[in-house]
């Protein structure tokens, strides 16, 4: 589906015999960028989620992880110095900082 000239959604939905929808994969584009993937399984609902992406200047600064219940489950953010990613922050639904990963 184009939504602009830049923006587009992929859709990939999987129905059963009846016409329900027993799995789903959509990715959002704006740009090169995916911006939001969405992903459900009707057999195994603890493995759907939502990844949502926001970019600064073409790098990955933020994501946010959303359980099958559409609650947010962890919050990760980008460290970048001279254009190479330094670290990711991963943060917790309070907003409690739970790990750091350099590189």
């Amino acid at each position: 589906v184009q939504e602009t000239d830049t923006n587009y959604r992929k859709e990939h939905i999987f129905y059963d015999n009846d016409g329900n929808t027993t799995m789903s994969l959509t990715v959002n584009y704006e740009g090169a960028n995916i911006s939001r993937l969405n992903y459900y399984n009707s057999h195994d609902l603890i493995d759907s989620a939502i990844v949502m992406t926001e970019y600064s200047e073409g790098q990955k600064v933020k994501e946010q992880i959303y359980n099958e219940d559409y609650e947010l489950e962890y919050t990760l953010t980008s460290e970048y110095v001279d254009g190479i990613r330094k670290s990711i922050k991963v943060f917790d639904t309070e907003g409690n900082q739970i790990k750091e990963i350099k590189g």
